[in-house]
């Protein structure tokens, strides 16, 4: 091997020098034999020095340091198949280096150390004779950079297409900066600057590789920046992220990067779109530019932001699978400024056939199986999945779809439009600020919290199959005084606008749609109410619970375009107004002085508490009355089968009014009042005002032949012959709690049991039973006496 011979005579040499950098050096030259020659140059003289390993494959060895005072060129006239390599290593201080496609720079140092290059292939355009043979390279194949120990700066601004790159780290916390000018100006502090270029200049083929950049040991970053970049990036160009490779964004070469602890891209002007396939284990950021990109975040393993910028920018969350099983540590989606249709989040995880549990909040979504296994026994897999997930701000536009399983899915509230789908599958969809249910067994029958987080119109599309929705502002204290529900809406109850449906002859809510309002005074229309198309032997029972506080509650349903609707006023002096409905209606009136005008069919109201059961052969399908606790529904189309007063101790004193229609009314209790406490009222026959005693319930039945019970008792209507069209046993019960009532049967044929106390009854026309005190009506009695008066004494609750 030939270690070159040092050339002194400079004049001779002029018009080598002069030919290789086109006489941008004045150089001393050093030219090796056609072998496989080693240049280990640890010095140099300030007039810079020239290398020429000629033929054979021949290794260059610099090392920074003081002895290194001058430019070094390199010019290997060696054939094709030679592989002619540049070992560069730093020193043990803080090193600031760079490259470019022609040359590296280095500073020793610090950023105000002398500037220094070493050039490793010919400048383009420039034509020399030596090279003007296909058969000859007169570039490097391989370049080795070393930054060695401390922390160091490494600014790549572009790479040829001959030369195989790779630069390691060293010991230090290391800096690699991918598409920016190397030899950029101080700032007044006299720091670098870093002015972002673009990665069009990464450049390589399929014989160079990667440029292949390692971390090593420290706290170690990796910068990629097409921030000047006016191009779209898109399709053959999109950008693509592995835990290891980058591609694409302009560049015809692959970064392969190892060992760092951040990686942050920039992407361009243009509309770009970026593929994270994965992630390294570190922190991952990826800043979108002004344009419309799109982001698919497919894999992530360890914290990834993705920040839009401006435009209107699209991500898209889930794996070639249409699952999200591989989101394993947290996302941060950020969506930033725009100035069109805004920013929109696509998470998908339709592709999932199990049943997985979501928690929406206006600026996080978690569960999806996004970063844990799902074993909710185990405390540690609990907070994993409170610490993953998605965080996400600036989203006009948010789509979330669920998967075939049956779900769980929570909104506690929204920031965006946000679409909700559940597609196939039984889904249970909660919408409260402390909505969380995890698992299915712990379906709760009541919810609690607010609607004041959810800020943004939130539109739930449950799919097929059979679903249930909870709305719940129970936890509200501010009444709400223009609530509208329909079919499909629920308007005034949160801030934003809630809508819901389900598929058309495939999906229902046979598990019910239950609305609470919250304890403040409440003014709600219930204009229409959901049932379930195509699919006749189910309904849909949409179920207001209005809590606490003074309600009105208007009621105007369809017999035959509304489905199942039932109201719990529940507590304090309540108003129903019912009068325009033709379908039949299950009312309860709670505690409270309370006002009910029930509608024009066959309606079921309690004075105060009670329940309502429906049996499906045999079997307790459907509850209703609670308030939630106790409630449920199996959603089969059923007449109702046992009906019974709560609560004996708790009520007061109501004006029931049942309209027409073959009406069942239960007064309940109402002596807990001073002895002559008078409210005024609507009165809806003389259309004026009216007063009335809270010690005496008014029940009016009205048209149609009613079922009346003054006080407290049961209807059961299955308990003899199991056929639930017929009344079997009509009891009254809990003597020693009641009230004096006011009842008036109206037209038809009516059954009416005063109850406790003093009570004034009027059949009113055609034929009436009427029981002043306590009885029972049983067909299990013989024919001619199926009704029983049941004695009670003074001290019992009777008053003859």
């Amino acid at each position: 091997d030939a270690s070159g011979i040092l050339v002194t005579d400079i004049a001779n040499s002029v018009r080598d020098a002069t030919d290789v950098n086109s006489g941008l050096f004045q150089v001393e030259i050093i030219r090796a034999g056609d072998g496989d020659d080693v240049f280990d140059i640890a010095a140099n003289g300030t007039s810079g020095l020239l290398l020429n390993g000629n033929r054979g494959s021949d290794d260059y060895i610099i090392t920074a340091g003081p002895g290194l005072v001058g430019n070094v060129d390199l010019l290997d006239i060696g054939d094709t198949f030679d592989v002619d390599r540049l070992f560069f290593f730093g020193t043990e201080n803080p090193d600031e280096a760079g490259m470019t496609e022609l040359a590296l720079f280095y500073r020793a140092g610090g950023p105000e150390g002398p500037l220094r290059s070493i050039g490793y292939a010919p400048p383009l355009g420039v034509v020399l004779p030596e090279c003007d043979d296909p058969d000859i390279n007169c570039a490097i194949e391989r370049l080795l950079v070393d930054l060695k120990g401390d922390n160091d700066v490494f600014n790549i601004e572009s790479t040829n297409d001959t030369t195989t790159v790779e630069v390691l780290g060293g010991a230090g916390d290391d800096i690699v900066r991918i598409g920016v000018r190397v030899n950029a100006p101080l700032d007044a502090d006299g720091n670098r600057t870093v002015v972002e270029q673009n990665l069009n200049f990464i450049r390589g083929s399929a014989e160079t590789g990667p440029l292949v950049v390692q971390g090593n040991a420290g706290f170690d970053q990796i910068f990629l920046f097409d921030t000047t970049d006016v191009l779209d990036n898109q399709d053959e160009t999109q950008g693509d992220v592995m835990f290891n490779v980058i591609t694409g964004l302009g560049m015809t070469t692959t970064v392969s990067y190892t060992t760092f602890e951040n990686l942050e891209i920039q992407l361009g002007l243009g509309n770009d779109t970026l593929d994270i396939e994965s992630t390294h284990s570190g922190t991952n950021f990826v800043f979108g530019g002004p344009a419309n990109d799109i982001v698919n975040v497919k894999t992530i393993d360890g914290l990834t932001t993705v920040d839009g910028e401006d435009g209107d920018d699209v991500f898209n969350v889930h794996n070639d699978g249409l699952l999200t099983d591989q989101i394993n540590r947290l996302l941060t989606i950020i969506g930033g400024d725009n100035d069109g249709v805004g920013d929109i989040l696509n998470v998908d995880d339709s592709n999932e056939t199990f049943g997985n549990f979501g928690v929406l909040t206006g600026d996080s979504l978690i569960g999806l199986d996004m970063g844990y296994n799902g074993n909710f026994q185990d405390p540690a897999e609990i907070a994993n999945a409170d610490a993953n997930g998605i965080r996400y701000s600036l989203i006009e536009t948010m789509n979330i779809d669920l998967g075939s399983g049956d779900d769980l899915f929570n909104v506690q509230g929204t920031s965006a439009v946000t679409n909700l789908r559940g597609h196939d599958g039984d889904d249970a969809i909660y919408v409260s600020s402390i909505a969380n249910v995890r698992v299915d067994g712990d379906k709760p029958q009541y919810l609690g919290g607010t609607l004041d987080d959810v800020v943004v119109e939130l539109n739930i599309d449950a799919g097929a199959n059979d679903n249930q929705l909870m709305i719940s502002d129970a936890d509200a204290t501010v009444g709400d005084s223009n609530i509208i529900i329909t079919n499909a809406t629920v308007e005034g109850l949160a801030p934003a606008l809630i809508t819901y449906t389900a598929a058309d002859n495939t999906g229902n809510y046979r598990y019910g749609i239950t609305i609470w309002s919250g304890s403040g005074d409440d003014t709600a229309l219930v204009d229409s109410t959901s049932i379930p198309v195509g699919q006749p032997t189910l309904r849909n029972i949409t179920t207001l619970n209005t809590g606490a506080g003074d309600d009105v509650v208007t009621v105007d349903l369809d017999d035959v375009t509304d489905g199942f609707f039932d109201v719990n006023t529940q507590q304090d002096d309540d108003t129903v107004l019912a009068t325009t409905s033709t379908l039949p209606l299950v009312v309860f009136g709670g505690l409270g002085y309370d006002i009910i005008n029930a509608g024009q069919n066959d309606d079921i109201i309690f004075g105060d508490r009670g329940r309502v059961h429906y049996f499906d052969a045999g079997v307790l399908d459907t509850v209703l009355g609670g308030g939630g606790p106790g409630d449920f529904t199996n959603g089969v189309v059923l007449d109702r089968g046992l009906l019974f007063t709560t609560d004996p101790l708790l009520g007061a004193a109501d004006i029931i009014s049942g309209q027409n229609g073959d009406d069942i009314i239960l007064g309940g209790l109402n002596r807990n009042a001073a002895p002559f406490d008078i409210f005024s009222y609507a009165d809806p026959y003389i259309g004026a005002p009216a007063t009335q005693s809270r010690n005496v319930d008014r029940l009016e039945g009205n048209a149609g032949n009613d079922l009346i019970l003054g006080d407290h008792g049961m209807l059961d209507f299955l308990i003899n012959d199991n056929d639930a069209s017929t009344l079997d046993v009509m009891r009254s019960s809990d003597p020693l709690n009641g009230g004096a009532d006011l009842i008036i049967g109206g037209d038809d044929q009516d059954i009416i049991f005063g109850g406790t106390a003093q009570d004034a009854i009027f059949g009113g026309n055609d034929h009436d039973i009427l029981l002043g005190d306590h009885g029972e009506y049983n067909t299990a009695f013989s024919d001619n006496q199926r009704f029983l008066s049941i004695f009670i004494t003074d001290a019992d609750g009777g008053a003859g």
